[in-house]
């Protein structure tokens, strides 16, 4: 968790663009990863690293609930990507993410193909103590294998020269839950001011473009326009960090969009 920051005011500006493209995927079968120790070492895991403390939420003080998530498990057992499908509270959210990106490396029984990903929902029950709020339990869920998709041409899916290759133009673009007042309500919760920027005053905005897949997950956050480096990159972890959306449509099918937005930077 970050402690050496401070809250900023910011602002998020609307959809600025959105694209859709074609790819093609297959799906292997027979591998499931597992944590190392299995699935109670992986919840002793979380419990004993997740800690959010109470002073750091200025809203949202006594919540409990659960929250829910989706992992992904490389073919090397690293967690390439994680995401939150139901949201509890933003601070709550993005220490689990920050949990689940340091696990440790996940092992197959099998060697797998350098292309194949495993896909899991988790749900984690969080509750209150006297000065912090902790997991009291979290249970996974294997939900599918996937094969990296590739365009007709071959371009990895996992690389971000896919989203530059061929677009049309969006009929419906994606929506966060509750629409762009919550997404607002949410960056506002989970953005600190990195402390360089506060001590030499640096303000403004930073332009962040990513893509919405179909299933309403955020992926590939890049920095548009730059601000400042500890700027960017607390940006980017927002964004990276953004709960599912609801996905884009064309035609009456979700769709892969690509969508910008400015966050301002701006002291208090």
């Amino acid at each position: 968790m970050k402690t050496n920051r401070h809250m900023l005011r910011f602002g998020v500006a609307g959809m600025l663009l959105w694209c859709v493209m074609l790819v093609h995927a297959t799906c292997l079968s027979g591998l499931q990863p597992f944590f190392p120790g299995g699935e109670n070492a992986f919840r002793e895991y979380v419990n004993a690293n997740f800690r959010v403390n109470k002073r750091d939420m200025s809203e949202g003080i006594g919540v409990r609930g659960s929250l829910r998530f989706r992992l992904v498990i490389g073919p090397k057992g690293d967690i390439v990507r994680t995401n939150i499908t139901l949201s509890l509270h933003p601070k709550l959210d993005r220490e689990m993410l920050r949990v689940l990106k340091q696990s440790p490396r996940w092992r197959y029984d099998v060697a797998p193909t350098d292309t194949l990903c495993y896909e899991f929902f988790g749900v984690a029950t969080v509750v209150s103590r006297v000065d912090s709020y902790v997991v009291e339990d979290v249970c996974l869920m294997p939900v599918r294998q996937i094969v990296m998709a590739t365009t007709a041409e071959g371009i990895r899916c996992d690389s971000i020269a896919l989203y530059r290759h061929s677009f049309d133009i969006l009929e419906q673009m994606p929506d966060f839950p509750g629409g762009h007042q919550a997404l607002m309500k949410y960056i506002k919760e989970c953005l600190y001011f990195p402390m360089t920027g506060h001590v030499d005053g640096i303000q403004g905005r930073v332009i962040v473009t990513f893509i919405v897949d179909e299933e309403g997950f955020v992926c590939y956050p890049v920095v548009a326009k730059s601000l400042d480096p500890p700027c960017d990159e607390e940006a980017l972890q927002v964004v990276r960090e953004l709960p599912r959306w609801i996905p884009g449509k064309k035609d009456g099918k979700n769709v892969v969009v690509k969508y910008t937005i400015p966050v301002n930077f701006s002291l208090l």
